[in-house]
């Protein structure tokens, strides 16, 4: 942490996430632990679908993984190890994106 007491690290050098979560994050603005605890892991998980459904990216990997990864990042906790009532939360958060039709399964553009 910074003497601002801002933490900048970069989101490749936080639990559980690694390049490809930073890329995702980074291409909607999300560079650092500080902009994902002021988003929180949800809508921090609906701007990477948002962001990777303009550039035809496939959204089929961000389940419930990619949340508990997050999720596990903003609280410095392994992703295996959240506590029944958040994965819970989080279980009832992405089957209402799928039943709302904003997480469909779609590949890159042809």
């Amino acid at each position: 942490m910074s003497s601002s007491g801002k933490d900048r690290r970069r989101i490749s050098e936080l639990r559980n996430l690694g390049p490809k979560c930073e890329y995702d994050l980074n291409s909607v603005g999300i560079d650092s632990l500080d902009d994902l605890r002021e988003l929180g892991v949800e809508q921090a998980f609906v701007r990477v679908v948002i962001g990777r459904m303009r550039r035809g990216q496939d959204v089929s990997s961000l389940n419930l993984n990619y949340l508990y990864a997050l999720h596990g990042a903003l609280y410095d906790v392994d992703w295996r190890r959240l506590a029944a009532e958040d994965k819970q939360r989080y279980r009832l958060f992405l089957a209402d994106m799928r039943a709302s039709g904003s997480l469909k399964r779609r590949g890159p553009k042809p």
